[in-house]
């Protein structure tokens, strides 16, 4: 578990959004509006009250608006419910999203707004859906994998999926997507920056391990760079395959 101290900078443009899953109920905490940053009370209250997000998983989205007006339900990231898990999603890149509508059919699930990103999250579900509750990591690494490799084809496909348990990570090619894992002692504070934000993480000092995942390296440290058209699976704080 990390602690966490983020502060939105005042140049996204159509929206911003923030997920951490709590660590006592194991429940989702998503905060996200369909405004600039700068234009936001709230996300000034996070930065002048410095406040402390404590969780096990965390997801942070700027949107750059390709499909879909500003709105509250076009803001990533999103979450659904499969079987027993709420599972949240964040996308970068932009998908044809007429011809996904075309060529893909949905019974299950249906995007609440009208953006490419939350329809590509939906497809990805009902095939999650299908494989059953019971289906094994590798089983679904292989079905999130194959889908996504298929949804690709239509665009830009970067994007963070988790289930609060684990992290699957997907890199279409498009832009670039990296990581990196950090292993204990934990001495220090890490400061990561880019353009659209800052985040401080405090690792907790004891045996416990996280990684960051990020567009662009943020820190000094040695990143990965993903692999195109694979998808990484992360699990307690380290990469599993």
């Amino acid at each position: 578990m990390g602690r966490v101290l983020k502060k939105l900078r005042k140049i996204s443009t159509h929206g911003w959004g923030y997920a951490w899953l709590n660590p006592q109920d194991r429940e989702w905490n998503i905060v996200k509006e369909p405004i600039k940053a700068e234009s936001s009370s709230i996300a000034e209250q996070l930065i002048e009250k410095k406040d402390v997000f404590r969780g096990t998983m965390f997801l942070s989205h700027i949107r750059f608006a390709t499909h879909g007006r500003s709105k509250v339900e076009n803001t990533h990231p999103f979450q659904k419910q499969l079987f027993d898990k709420n599972w949240v999603f964040a996308h970068n890149g932009a998908l044809n999203y007429m011809m996904l509508k075309r060529n893909f059919e949905l019974t299950k699930y249906y995007p609440d707004g009208q953006t490419d990103s939350e329809l590509a999250f939906c497809i990805i579900l009902e095939e999650l859906k299908k494989i059953g509750r019971n289906a094994t990591n590798n089983k679904k690494i292989s079905t999130i994998e194959d889908i996504a490799n298929k949804l690709s084809e239509y665009g830009g496909l970067n994007f963070l999926l988790s289930d609060g348990d684990s992290l699957f990570a997907y890199h279409s090619g498009y832009n670039s997507l990296y990581y990196v894992e950090r292993k204990p002692p934990h001495q220090s504070m890490i400061v990561a920056k880019d353009r659209d934000l800052r985040i401080s993480i405090l690792d907790k000092p004891e045996n416990e391990r996280a990684v960051i995942i990020a567009t662009v390296p943020l820190t000094k440290e040695k990143w990965t760079r993903f692999k195109p058209r694979k998808l990484y699976f992360f699990e307690k704080g380290k990469k599993e395959l």
